[in-house]
């Protein structure tokens, strides 16, 4: 395995000891979830791949493909899952594989990272990304945030995160698009008129403002931006392909992955 950036203290195999099922071999870790979306700060949630010895995959008896690990003082929380579950999530092009995959922060890469980026530039469905940005954005909408805690702001943060991966579809629907807002607001939105423009803007000073100095007022370029692309959803959908990683791709990445773990 080869530790990448490590963006935490202590080293990823302190926050994995006696934490996974006997015998697990980390293939993935990355962090997951709100805080390394950059919506939240926080302690992070690491996602973690696993492959199990061979003799696991030959039995007929029922192990442990996933598993969900709570924080344990300085060590984060675990969202656990085994190699080959996770290949078959990857073929629906499953959003908690893409959020793991494209995670900003990873810590371990025993082996999947490059094979999962390659699995995923043969093959994703953009309408699934796309279709779950969708879901994201209008449940969030409607929540309400207590506005003495910047509550509008937040509201903006996590509706707008997921509708510009959506906008990065619609501009090049070929490139994948990343998942944390950082990314996102960087990449801005082509061709956005200047009330849009100077509202990102705003908002992306506004996530890297402490919350207590925070700007919690309505910005109307967003809110007519958001309705707009929440309007027309169903035909932006109908517009991306819809094509799965290719299952003769994900079966030779399993097989060598498993091979891997054997020798």
């Amino acid at each position: 395995m080869s530790p990448l950036a490590v963006t935490q203290p202590g080293a990823p195999a302190d926050w994995l000891a006696d934490r996974l099922p006997e015998g697990a071999e980390p293939l993935l870790v990355a962090e997951i979830g709100p805080v390394a979306l950059g919506l939240e700060e926080g302690p992070p949630t690491l996602g973690v791949v696993i492959a199990m010895p061979v003799p696991w995959y030959l039995s007929l008896s029922e192990g442990v493909d996933c598993l969900e690990v709570p924080a344990e003082g300085d060590r984060p929380a675990l969202w656990v899952r085994e190699v080959r579950g996770f290949l078959r999530l990857a073929r629906r092009s499953h959003p908690e594989v893409y959020e793991l995959a494209k995670s900003p922060r990873r810590h371990l890469d025993g082996g999947l990272g490059g094979e999962l980026e390659a699995l995923m530039a043969a093959g994703w469905s953009r309408q699934a990304i796309a279709g779950h940005a969708f879901a994201l954005a209008k449940r969030a909408l409607p929540t309400y945030f207590d506005p003495r805690q910047g509550g509008t702001l937040v509201k903006y943060l996590h509706v707008v995160r997921p509708l510009l991966m959506v906008e990065a579809l619609r501009a090049d629907p070929a490139a994948l698009p990343p998942v944390d807002l950082a990314a996102l607001l960087a990449r801005g939105v082509p061709g956005a008129d200047p009330g849009l423009a100077d509202d990102l803007l705003w908002l992306a000073g506004q996530a890297a403002t402490p919350p207590e100095a925070r700007d919690t007022a309505r910005r109307a370029g967003l809110d007519r931006w958001i309705n707009d692309l929440l309007d027309r959803a169903e035909a932006t959908l109908a517009a991306l392909p819809a094509e799965p990683p290719p299952l003769e791709a994900a079966e030779t990445l399993f097989r060598r992955l498993i091979g891997a773990a054997a020798s």
